[in-house]
C-alpha cells in the first residue's frame, strides 16, 4: 500500500512540474548574432483587451496559462483594438561580456513600452511609439532598438507592451552590436538610393512642368511627393529626420497623404485616356473620395482613419487594375509603359497591406515590394511621359537632356560609391573571417599540450553520446591521471612539470589514430580519450598501449632521468534515455580510483560492481 501511495505522489509531482514548465518563459541562447537572429518563434504573447494590465500582473501566476506561444517568424495581429504583451528570456551562456541590440523595425506602433528584468529583479524601463517624441527612443534610429549589455552567464527577461489602433506587427530580432551597426549602415545606404532616385525624378519632372506648363507633369510631381512621404512614414525616416518633434504629424503623415496619393495617381492616369468612358467616371469618383477622406482624416483618430482608408485603398486598387487592363487592351505603345509601372506598384502595395493585416506572412517582398515597385513604377511612368511628349517643342527636349545628364551623373557617382563600399566590405569580411578562424581554433585547443581542451571535449562528448543513443552503439571512455605528478611539480618545479605534460600528451595522441576518436586534456594532470563504436577488448588494447608508451618515457633533466607512469580508468556504456554522459564519466572515475588504489601504472576496467555503486550514488 505504501508503494502505491509513493507512486501516486510521484505522478502528481511530475504533472505539477510539467504543467509549470509548459508555461515557462522561453529562453533564447545568445550566440552568433552578426546577421541578426529572428525571435518570432521564441516569443510568447498575451492579449490585454482592456489595456489595464500592469507588468506585475502579467508576471503573476494568475496569467501564466494565458500566454500563447508564437508560431510566426514575425508576429502579426492585423487590426488590433487592445494592447499586446510579448515576452522572451535572453541568456548569455558564454564567459564574455556581450553587447547586443534588440531590434523592432516597425513603424506605426503608437505606444511601445519595454521592460528589461535582470536577475536581481532590477527593472529597466524604456518607452517609445509614434505618440511620443522621437527623442524618447533609447537609440536614435528609425527602428525601436534597445542596447542590452550582458555579463557572463547573465540572463534577462524582456517584456514588451505594444498598443496601436492600426495594424500591429512585432518583428523582433537580436543582433550583436557590430552586426547591428553594419546592418543599419546598409539599410540607410539602400534607402538613401531609393529616396535619392525619387528626389531626382521629382525635380526632373518639376522642371519639365515649369518649362512646358503641361498639367500631367504637375500631377506626376504631386504623386511622387505623396509616394515619397508615404514611404518616409512607413519606413519611419520621416519621424527620425523631418517631423521628430511632432507625434501629431506622424499620426497623420500616412493616412492623410495616402488620400492625396490616390487622388494624384488617378488624375495622372486620366491624362492617358483619350475618350470619355465609365473608367473616367470611376477615376473621378476615386479622386473625389480620396480628397474628402484626406480632409476628414485630419480630424480623426489614427485608428478610425486607418480603418476608413482600407476600403478606399481596395477600391482604388480595383479601379487601378481595371485601368491597367483597359489601357493594355486598347491603349497605344505609350500606354504600355504606364501599365507595367502601375502594375508593379499596385502589386507591391497590395502585398504590404495584406502583410500588415496579417493575411499574408511578412517576407522580403511584402516589406520591400512597395519600394521596389515604386522605383520601377516611376521609371516606367517617366518613360510613358517621355513617349507622350516626343513631338513637343525644342525647349522640352533641352530640359529633358539636361536633367537626364544630371540623373546619369548622379547614377555614376552612386555606382562608384557602391563599388568602393562593396570593396571595403569585402576586405573587412575577409579579415573578420580570418580572425574568426583563429578564435575558433584558440577556443578549442589547450595552450600547453595542443590537445583539445575541456570545453571542446564536453561538446564533442555530448554530440557522440546522442549519436550513440540513436544508433544504439557503445561508447568507451579512458580517464587518465599522471601518477605522483604533485611530487614532480614539488621536486622539479612547474616548468619541468609542464614539459612532462607535453611529452605525455604526445604519447597519448600517438596511440589514438581513428578520426572519430577524441583526445583532450581534462584538467591539470588528467587526460581523457573518447572512443565511439568500439569493443571493450579493443578499448583495453588502446589503453594498455598508452600506458606502456608512457612508462617507456624517461626524460632527462639536469642529468637525472625522470620516470613517468599513468593510471587509466576504462568504462563503456551503451547509452539509454535514462543515462547521461555524467554516468560514463563517473564509472571511468571509479575505475581510475581503483587503479590508483591498487598501486598505480595500470589499466582498470569498470565492472558491474562499479555500476551498482554508481547507481547507489545516483539514488542518494
Amino acid at each position: 500500500m505504501k508503494n502505491v501511495r509513493a507512486i501516486l505522489a510521484a505522478i502528481i509531482i511530475y504533472f505539477i512540474f510539467a504543467s509549470l514548465s509548459a508555461f515557462a518563459i522561453e529562453t533564447v541562447r545568445i550566440q552568433n548574432n552578426k546577421n541578426g537572429v529572428p525571435l518570432g518563434y521564441q516569443l510568447q504573447y498575451l492579449f490585454d483587451e482592456n489595456k489595464k494590465l500592469t507588468l506585475e500582473e502579467i508576471r503573476s501566476e494568475k496569467y501564466n496559462e494565458k500566454w500563447n506561444f508564437s508560431n510566426q517568424q514575425i508576429l502579426s495581429f492585423g487590426l488590433n483594438e487592445g494592447a499586446v504583451w510579448v515576452r522572451v528570456r535572453l541568456k548569455n551562456y558564454s564567459e564574455k561580456h556581450l553587447k547586443e541590440v534588440l531590434m523592432m523595425p516597425q513603424a506605426g506602433v503608437e505606444i511601445l513600452d519595454l521592460y528589461v528584468i535582470k536577475k536581481n529583479n532590477k527593472i529597466i524601463v524604456q518607452k517609445a511609439g509614434t505618440k511620443r517624441p522621437y527623442s524618447a527612443r533609447p537609440i536614435q534610429t528609425r527602428s525601436f532598438n534597445t542596447l542590452l549589455d550582458f555579463k557572463p552567464k547573465e540572463s534577462m527577461d524582456v517584456y514588451i507592451r505594444a498598443e496601436t489602433t492600426g495594424t500591429l506587427q512585432i518583428p523582433l530580432s537580436l543582433w550583436d552590436y557590430a552586426g547591428f551597426l553594419e546592418h543599419e549602415q546598409t539599410i540607410n545606404f539602400t534607402s538613401g538610393l531609393f529616396f535619392g532616385a525619387m528626389l531626382i525624378m521629382l525635380l526632373y519632372n518639376l522642371i519639365v512642368y515649369f518649362e512646358l506648363k503641361e498639367k500631367t507633369y504637375l500631377y506626376f510631381v504631386i504623386y511622387i511627393a505623396a509616394l515619397t512621404t508615404v514611404q518616409l512614414s512607413i519606413t519611419n525616416y520621416g519621424f527620425q529626420y523631418l517631423w521628430y518633434n511632432s507625434p501629431w504629424f506622424e499620426s497623420k503623415s500616412f493616412t492623410v497623404v495616402v488620400g492625396l496619393l490616390i487622388a494624384s495617381a488617378s488624375q495622372f492616369v486620366k491624362g492617358f485616356l483619350t475618350t470619355e468612358s465609365k473608367l473616367k467616371t470611376a477615376l473621378n469618383l476615386c479622386i473625389g473620395l480620396s480628397l474628402i477622406y484626406s480632409f476628414i482624416a485630419l480630424f480623426l483618430d489614427f485608428g478610425i482613419a486607418f480603418r476608413l482608408v482600407i476600403p478606399l485603398i481596395f477600391f482604388a486598387g480595383l479601379v487601378g487594375f481595371w485601368t491597367v487592363i483597359s489601357i493594355w487592351l486598347y491603349g497605344t505603345r505609350v500606354s504600355k509603359f504606364l501599365v507595367i509601372g502601375w502594375s508593379l506598384f499596385l502589386s507591391g502595395g497590395v502585398l504590404l497591406l495584406l502583410s500588415r493585416l496579417a493575411i499574408l506572412e511578412s517576407s522580403f517582398l511584402s516589406e520591400r515590394g512597395l519600394e521596389i515597385g515604386a522605383v520601377l513604377e516611376i521609371l516606367f511612368l517617366s518613360l510613358a511621359l517621355v513617349e507622350k511628349i516626343k513631338e513637343a517643342d525644342e525647349k522640352r527636349d533641352i530640359a529633358q537632356r539636361h536633367l537626364l545628364n544630371i540623373q546619369q551623373q548622379t547614377t555614376n557617382q552612386l555606382e562608384v560609391r557602391v563599388k568602393d563600399r562593396t570593396s571595403e566590405i569585402e576586405s573587412i569580411m575577409k579579415k573578420l573571417e580570418s580572425a574568426n578562424k583563429k578564435l575558433t581554433t584558440l577556443s578549442a585547443v589547450d595552450g600547453l599540450t595542443q590537445l583539445n581542451n575541456r570545453t571542446y571535449f564536453d561538446g564533442t562528448f555530448e554530440a557522440q553520446w546522442k549519436h550513440a543513443l540513436r544508433s544504439k552503439s557503445a561508447i568507451a571512455l579512458l580517464l587518465m591521471d599522471i601518477d605522483n605528478f604533485k611530487r614532480i611539480n614539488d621536486e622539479w618545479g612547474h616548468l619541468i612539470g609542464d614539459e612532462c605534460l607535453k611529452l605525455i600528451a604526445d604519447a597519448i595522441k600517438a596511440q589514438v589514430v581513428r578520426e572519430t576518436d577524441t583526445v583532450a586534456r581534462y584538467g591539470g594532470e588528467e587526460f581523457v580519450v573518447l572512443l565511439p563504436h568500439i569493443s571493450i577488448e579493443n578499448a583495453k588494447i588502446i589503453a594498455e598501449k598508452i600506458r606502456k608508451n608512457i612508462s617507456t618515457l624517461a626524460p632527462e633533466f639536469e642529468g637525472e632521468k625522470l620516470m613517468l607512469t599513468i593510471s587509466i580508468g576504462l568504462a563503456m556504456l551503451k547509452p539509454s534515455p535514462t543515462e547521461t554522459t555524467h554516468d560514463l564519466i563517473q564509472m571511468a572515475d571509479l575505475a581510475l580510483y581503483k587503479a590508483k588504489k591498487e598501486g598505480r601504472n595500470r589499466v582498470v576496467v569498470a565492472d558491474d560492481s562499479m555500476r551498482k555503486k554508481l547507481e547507489e550514488i545516483t539514488k542518494i
